[in-house]
This record gives structure tokens, sequence and C-alpha cells, in this order.
């Protein structure tokens, strides 16, 4: 009996091994492509830039708008696919520079400003160092990343009501900071149930969510892979039909 356990515990050690192997290696495959992926999908979505500019009858016109619209949500998909990928193939390295806190969060409120005022919902944006110039070291291309993620999302799913993105800051000590990302909103909230799976990838809170609103159920997943190479966990609370919030420190 025990030489049978030792022989199955092997096997199973060794299958264990080839699933990851197998995994890495697709991951690997997705990230090295990544460029060779996007490059004709731009190429489409720039030529269809540029013969909008010329000459279309109201047909023409309507079916290029088609073209552009189909292109840029395929686009969104394959960045999301790659990102993810990259991510597990560990091929992610972030920098390390210097962010103007303020330029940031205006940047996020004019980002969303149109998306809100079509809504009829508000956007409130704040840090309690608003009068400050907060300067703190980060890769400010992957926080933009994750903000607009859960910003996001937070206006996706909230039909009225509000959305907002607090930072709090706390001097830690001399020439360090903790700095607390908070979004929360009044959409439709999640299900306890579904929470416990929410950063897993292709996965939403349920099927009709997909249908709803669309989206590949990938940039919650990215945003915590992200923000885990970063050691700032995101953490979740909700109530259904009250709304979320999403943060990370």
């Amino acid at each position: 009996a025990a030489n049978r356990f030792r022989v199955l515990s092997k096997d199973l050690e060794s299958a264990k091994q080839a699933a990851e192997h197998t995994s890495k290696v697709k991951s690997e495959f997705l990230a090295n492509m990544s460029h060779e992926v996007r490059t004709p999908m731009n190429g489409i979505l720039g030529m269809a830039r540029q013969l909008s500019k010329t000459t279309l009858t109201n047909k023409q016109a309507r079916m290029l708008e088609i073209i552009q619209s189909s292109g840029s949500s395929l686009l969104v998909i394959i960045n999301d696919v790659l990102d993810l990928s990259k991510i597990d193939a560990d091929k992610i390295v972030l920098e390390n520079k210097p962010i103007n806190l303020n330029k940031l969060l205006d940047e996020m409120k004019h980002l969303f400003s149109d998306q809100i005022m079509s809504k009829n919902i508000s956007l409130f944006v704040a840090s309690n160092t608003e009068t400050e110039n907060t300067i703190f070291l980060g890769d400010e291309t992957r926080i933009k990343q994750v903000l607009i993620n859960l910003l996001g999302n937070a206006v996706k799913f909230t039909e009225r009501g509000s959305v907002a993105l607090n930072v709090t800051v706390q001097l830690v000590d001399e020439g360090k900071v903790k700095l607390l990302f908070d979004v929360s909103d009044t959409g439709i909230g999640i299900d306890k149930e579904h929470i416990d799976t929410l950063f897993e990838a292709f996965s939403q809170a349920d099927t009709s969510i997909t249908r709803r609103f669309g989206g590949t159920g990938l940039g919650l997943a990215i945003t915590s892979k992200l923000l885990g190479i970063m050691q700032a966990p995101l953490k979740v609370e909700s109530e259904l039909g009250k709304g979320s919030r999403f943060y990370f420190e």
C-alpha cells in the first residue's frame, strides 16, 4: 500500500509539473506574440481612421463606423489577454519613477467626465492632500491602468448615484508615505457568493452580467495581479444592490 501511494504521489507530481510547464509555455508564447498580434490590429484601425477622412456615402460611413467600433472592441480584448499572459509569464517589469498625485487624479477625473455625463451620475475625485504637491515613486502607467480598470467598472455598473475615487496619504516616516486608493460606487453590487472568485481570469459575477454589460472578465484579474506585483493586494467590500468598494494600499 505504501509503494502504491508513493507511485501515485510521483505520478501526480509529474502531472502537476507537466501542466505547469504547458501553462508557462502558453503564457510565454502569448507574451512574445504581443507585438505581432497588436501591430496588424493597429494597422487596420489606423487605415480605417484615414479612410474616414475621405469622401464617403452615408452607407459607407456607417459601415466604417462599425468596422472601427468592432476593431476597437477587439483590440481591448487582445490587450487584456496579452497583458494577463505577460503577467503570468513574469514579463512585467515595474518602473519606479516620481508620480504627481494631484496630476494623476486630475487625469482620472477628465478621462471619465464624458461617460459620467452621458450616464447622468456623479463622479467625485479627491485626496486629503489636495492643497499639497504630493510626489511618490511608482509605475505610473500600471497605476493608471489599475485605476482606469476600477473606475471603468464602477461607472459601467452604476446606473444612478455616484462613483468616487478617494486617496488618503499618510506620512509613515521621513520621506515615506502610505497611500490608500479607494474606488467606491452606488451600483449593482456583488453577491457575497461571487466575491471569492471575482479576481479569477475570465470570470464575471454571473452570465447575465456578461450579456448586459459585456467585457472579457479579465479586468479585475489583471488589476489584482498587477497590484500583487506591487505588494498592494486588492480588497473588496460589496453589497448586492447597494454598491461596491475596491481599495488597495
